[in-house]
C-alpha cells in the first residue's frame, strides 16, 4: 500500500479547521464522526434544534411557488398572512394572535410548502431537521395510511423556526418519518405508528 507523505495531508487538515460551525452545534472528536462522511466534516449527523408549525395554504398562493426564508419580522408577517394554522398545535405566540414568537437576534424562519395535496388517507408530515456541521437538512415524509382516499384541497406548509446559521439548507423526503429504522410502509403494514419512534416492530 502506497504511503501518502505527511505534507499532502496538511492542506486537508487546514481546510477542516475553517469549517463554519454554528455555536449551538457541538463538535465531537474525529473518531466519533460518521464514517460515511467527508473527512472535512467535523461532527456527526445530529438533530438540529428547531420548532415546526404545520399550516395550510390555498391553491394558487405565492407561498406554493417554493421554499422561502425570513430573517426579519416584516418578511415573516407577509408570508404568515396567507397561512392557516392546523388546529391543536401549541407554540409560543405573539400576544393577541396565532403568530409564533421569533427572536430575530438568534432565530430565523424557513417556510416549506409541500407540492402534494393531502387526502383523507395521505399524510404529509415533517420528519426531522439535522446537521452535519456543513449543511442543515429538513426531512419530510409522504405516505398512505389506507387505500380508499377522499381528495381534499389542502396544501400543507411547514414553518420551521431554528437557530441562525450561515450553513446551506436542503430539503429531502424520507420513508421513515419517525427515524426509528423501520419504513412507514412496514410500520403501517404491521400496525405500529409510523410517527412514533417508540412504536415499531
Amino acid at each position: 500500500m502506497r504511503r501518502t507523505p505527511l505534507i499532502l495531508l496538511l492542506p486537508v487538515l487546514f481546510l477542516a479547521g475553517c469549517v463554519s460551525i454554528d455555536q449551538n452545534v457541538s463538535v465531537d472528536r474525529p473518531s466519533d464522526t460518521n464514517p460515511n462522511q467527508n473527512p472535512t466534516q467535523k461532527c456527526p449527523v445530529r438533530l438540529y434544534t428547531h420548532r415546526v408549525i404545520r399550516c395550510q395554504v390555498s391553491p394558487g398562493s405565492l407561498v406554493l411557488q417554493g421554499p422561502r426564508g425570513a430573517n426579519d419580522q416584516a418578511t415573516f408577517d407577509t408570508l404568515w398572512s396567507v397561512l392557516t394554522v392546523d388546529p391543536g398545535q401549541e407554540y409560543p405566540m405573539v400576544q393577541g394572535s396565532n403568530k409564533p414568537m421569533v427572536d430575530w437576534n438568534s432565530q430565523q424562519v424557513f417556510i416549506l410548502p409541500v407540492g402534494t395535496l393531502e387526502s383523507s388517507c395521505r399524510r404529509i408530515v415533517p420528519a426531522r431537521m439535522d446537521t452535519d456541521c456543513l449543511n442543515v437538512t429538513i426531512y419530510y415524509s409522504s405516505f398512505l395510511l389506507k387505500g380508499d382516499c377522499t381528495p381534499m384541497q389542502v396544501n400543507p406548509v411547514f414553518v420551521y423556526i431554528y437557530p441562525k446559521t450561515n450553513l446551506p439548507l436542503g430539503v429531502l423526503t424520507t420513508d421513515d418519518a419517525d427515524g426509528d429504522g423501520f419504513s412507514n410502509d412496514t410500520e403501517i403494514k404491521l400496525g405500529t405508528d409510523p410517527l412514533d419512534p417508540n412504536s415499531h416492530p
